[in-house]
């Protein structure tokens, strides 16, 4: 009996691996009222935005929403191109400007640093 259950046991240790394939993401469209567009000095009313697998594929007034695809309405709001935030400053912090800055520790500066990466991204900047 306890051959069986080793020989089964090994087995099952020399089995392939199942790979399980992660399901592909669900595209999303967001709704607004207004898109302004950065090109050209044109405001699409009313405004969509489709985004599939982390990628902007259609911008419109009337798009096209893909099937099981998870969308978002903004209302009244109005939509703009990403601002590209192309230099910074983030771990400076008014408070502490001329020589208070020298007495500022490399950790308390990296978290000076992190919370200002994240107001700058939920302020609308990025730098891709």
């Amino acid at each position: 009996m306890r051959s069986a259950l080793a020989k089964m046991a090994c087995l099952g240790m020399l089995a392939p691996a199942v790979v399980w394939a992660a399901p592909p993401p669900t595209p999303l469209v967001v709704k607004a009222a207004r898109l302004i567009d950065g090109k050209t000095d044109r405001v699409l009313s009313p405004a969509m935005v489709v985004v599939e697998n982390g990628r902007i594929v259609q911008v419109g007034t009337a798009v096209a929403i893909p099937a099981g695809a998870r969308v978002i309405d903004l209302g009244n709001a109005t939509l703009l191109p990403g601002l590209i935030d192309a230099h910074d400053h983030l771990t400076t912090v008014p408070e502490n400007s001329g020589y208070r800055g020298l007495g500022i520790s490399l950790p308390r500066e990296t978290l000076y640093g992190a919370t200002n990466a994240l107001k700058t991204l939920r302020a609308g900047f990025t730098n891709a």
